[in-house]
């Protein structure tokens, strides 16, 4: 295994060039990191059109990691006799860590909607679940449907009941309908957040334009009268002598 923090590195570019040979580099081999290398390795050899027969003999050249190198190299002749689908399987079973499968497994079944769109919620947990295909753990889509309506939010749980959608057979159907509904739910929800903050902002500026201000506030009073306040209006007395 590779040290920890050492992330393994697919190139980006080799998303786009389907035509040319996977590249797997050093670093940390995970489920998603095997998940990616053989979608790539599917699409190269679609590309291609290379023959089953072929297939783990053109990738063998794309794989940088001395390590499995070393590996390829004691065990050449077995590698070439084998499909590519069994090939991942002794690579998964060579290179990912001892209990992958089962840990993998479980966060997948911890996996629940929470806060976010029920479609994100979805993708995620079958992106989780691509992770374990050809392993024991893998669901169907029948266990998969299961899985996912266990971990739905309550209110959407709720909706879907009353909606009946746990009727719709189709699964790709059932993903659709629960996902209109989850979007109605949401967009309700937005809108009474938007007609409360709305009614807080109003209330804020009545109640600022019905607080009187302080200049109304202060007494109107006169300035008290000081006979020297105008000599102009003085009386001048004076003694005769």
């Amino acid at each position: 295994m590779a040290a920890p923090g050492n992330r393994q590195f697919i190139p980006k570019e080799q998303k786009d060039a389907p035509t040319k040979v996977p590249i797997l580099n050093a670093g940390d081999i995970t489920p998603d990191v095997m998940r990616e290398y053989e979608d790539d390795c599917i699409n190269f050899f679609d590309a291609k059109e290379i023959p089953t027969d072929k297939q783990v003999q053109k990738i063998l050249a794309g794989i940088r990691d001395h390590r499995i190198k070393d590996w390829i190299v004691v065990e050449r002749e077995v590698l070439l006799a084998l499909t590519f689908e069994d090939f991942m399987v002794e690579f998964r079973a060579n290179y990912l860590e001892e209990d992958w499968e089962s840990t993998t497994r479980c966060q997948l079944l911890a996996m629940t909607q929470g806060n976010q769109s029920f479609r994100n919620y979805a993708v995620a947990l079958q992106a989780k679940n691509s992770l374990l295909i050809n392993t024991p753990s893998y669901l169907q889509k029948d266990k998969l449907r299961h899985q996912i309506e266990a971990g739905i939010d309550a209110k959407l749980a709720k909706k879907c009941d009353a909606e009946k959608s746990n009727t719709i057979v189709d699964f790709k159907k059932w993903l659709a309908d629960v996902r209109r509904l989850d979007e109605g739910i949401r967009s309700d929800h937005l809108e009474l957040e938007n007609a409360m903050k709305n009614n807080r902002d109003l209330n804020r500026r009545n109640n600022s334009l019905a607080e009187p201000s302080c200049r109304s506030n202060l007494p109107n009073t006169a300035a008290p009268f000081s006979s020297t306040a105008n000599p102009s209006n003085a009386v001048i007395s004076s003694s005769t002598p």
